[in-house]
């Protein structure tokens, strides 16, 4: 990921919270953007000014016509999106408001000459769905709501495509510019709604504030100074996020629930956003120049395989014993514990995805530069995925620790009699675990790709160390500890395996080397006979 797109993503979890902070705005809807658009405009300038950078928009004037119009479009589309909620709702509106990007996609092969390939296609079609799963539940039944939420649309439409053509104009002046051309849109329409009438009850201010500096200038800053640095249907894909974003903070700071479904579209969101963005390149190995009895099914390789596979199959069965003996022992606090660990471990699992992810990548990886006997490949995607687990165990970490709570109201119905003590065991569990999220973070690593390196009885050894851990905290500590226990069952069973597997692969690791060194060795090389002139056929 590049900067421009980091700087985009950022913006658009900032977007995310503009329902959040407006929830504490007591104004019109037209009030609210004029005084949004307004802050936001001298926030820019202000900055911009105070850098030292002075305009250059006279000598870029084709790009400063698109500029203004896609400023315009900006305007339009706050207008209209703060309207339709105050009509239609958030739901349905927003649900119009991201058809925007859709007509961005259905632009771009003509004014960009960008290719509309499949994967595009697919991935929009799993975003929509999962914004319709989201944000499909609501009904309206005003027609001007339906209009305003379409309006909402073709200014977001305006805004990208005519953003994306004033390339000429870079830097901060960019976004400052266009947020004044929004306000002057945004003013225009104020007076045809209220007249010169500017009033706004001090109690309104902090918000405001925040809503103009944070949500809009800073905002803003990073949306627009990053749209010339990427792909029209990168923009349109990854601006799905700011929907879903929005729904996450309103479950975190206004109370608010997703039932299952709601769930299951923001899974399609962040999985089509993603995989519209990223392009895998992994580096492949090929059979190059095999022979049709190469090509053949080896007895003695499927034979490894089986013995590979076999061992994390029960290594599975086996950690799962341990896992039913704490839930039993889970049983014995109550209804009340039950369902905060039960919420606590639903949050937890998808934690844990990007780690099982990681361990079948690693398994994967090591298995072929096996085959390749190239131990240096083996290595490096060993430490390499060392520090990407490490790394996500840290930001996972401070995210459960201090929002983790939050996201389990996911799960949690609000209306729950016993919620503020059941939220407590939720946070308390979570924090907890996430606090030694390392350990699991290592064991993941050590044990696919010991697994992948043809020792996976160890890595099913290190099945019943877990097991084994579990069942002590289960049977033993919870009588003495008692809840305590239950959060430090699964850390425990983490560094329990740690303790054979880092081990392990400290061992395994030089045997690996000499043995593929040893292999490569004595591997016979293919040489081509000199060409003497004898009988060749000439």
């Amino acid at each position: 990921m590049n900067k421009s797109f980091v700087k985009y993503f950022a913006s658009l979890l900032i977007f995310g919270t503009n329902g959040v902070v407006a929830s504490h705005i007591a104004l019109s809807s037209h009030e609210t953007v004029f005084w949004r658009s307004l802050f936001g405009s001298i926030c820019l300038i202000a900055i911009f000014l105070l850098s030292g950078s002075k305009f250059t928009f006279m000598k870029h004037k084709k790009d400063f016509f698109f500029l203004a119009l896609s400023g315009l479009g900006l305007g339009l589309s706050w207008a209209a999106l703060y309207e339709g909620y105050a009509r239609i709702g958030v739901g349905v509106t927003t649900l119009l408001y991201y058809a925007g990007p859709v007509f961005v996609m259905v632009l771009a092969p003509f004014i960009f000459k960008e290719k509309l390939s499949l994967r595009k296609v697919m991935c929009f079609t799993v975003v929509i769905a999962g914004i319709f799963l989201v944000n499909g539940s609501g009904e309206a039944h005003d027609i001007v709501g339906i209009i305003c939420g379409i309006l909402a649309a073709v200014g977001y439409t305006i805004m990208v495509t005519a953003g994306k053509l004033s390339n000429g104009i870079k830097g901060l002046e960019n976004p400052a510019l266009q947020v004044v051309f929004a306000f002057l849109f945004c003013a225009v329409y104020h007076i045809a709604k209220s007249g010169f009438s500017f009033q706004i009850q001090p109690s309104d201010i902090p918000a405001t504030l925040v809503l103009g500096l944070f949500n809009t200038g800073l905002a803003c800053y990073c949306y627009f100074s990053s749209l010339g640095k990427l792909g029209i249907q990168t923009i349109a894909i990854c601006g799905y996020l700011e929907p879903l974003s929005a729904v996450l903070f309103s479950v975190m700071f206004l109370g608010e629930t997703m039932n299952f479904v709601q769930v299951a579209g923001a899974l399609l969101i962040i999985g089509g956003a993603v995989a519209g963005e990223i392009k895998v390149r992994l580096p492949m190995l090929r059979a190059k120049n095999c022979t049709a009895i190469e090509k053949k099914p080896d007895g003695l390789i499927s034979k490894r395989l089986v013995f590979s596979g076999l061992p994390m199959a029960l290594q599975y069965s086996i950690t799962a014993i341990g896992s039913v003996l704490l839930q039993t022992a889970i049983n014995g606090f109550g209804s009340l514990i039950v369902a905060s660990v039960t919420a606590a471990n639903k949050v937890q699992s998808f934690v844990h995805l990007p780690f099982s992810t990681l361990g079948v990548t690693l398994s994967t990886w090591c298995g072929q530069n096996m085959g390749a006997r190239d131990y240096d490949r083996v290595r490096r995607g060993f430490w390499d995925g060392m520090a990407v687990a490490l790394v996500y165990s840290v930001l996972m970490g401070v995210v459960m620790y201090f929002f983790g709570e939050y996201v389990s109201l996911i799960f949690i119905d609000k209306y729950e009699a016993r919620l503020v003590e059941l939220l407590s065991y939720v946070r308390e569990f979570l924090r907890k675990n996430c606090i030694l999220y390392i350990p699991l973070g290592i064991l993941t690593v050590c044990r696919f790709s010991l697994q992948g390196l043809e020792h996976g009885f160890t890595a099913m050894f290190a099945g019943v160390f877990e097991m084994v851990a579990r069942s002590v905290m289960a049977l033993w500590a919870v009588k003495f500890f008692g809840f305590d226990a239950v959060c430090y069952a699964n850390p425990a069973a983490w560094i329990a395996a740690c303790l054979l597997l880092v081990p392990a692969c400290l061992v395994v690791m030089p045997k690996v080397r000499r043995r593929l060194k040893a292999e490569k060795a004595q591997a016979p090389t293919t040489q081509t006979a000199p060409n003497t002139g004898g009988n060749n056929g000439q």
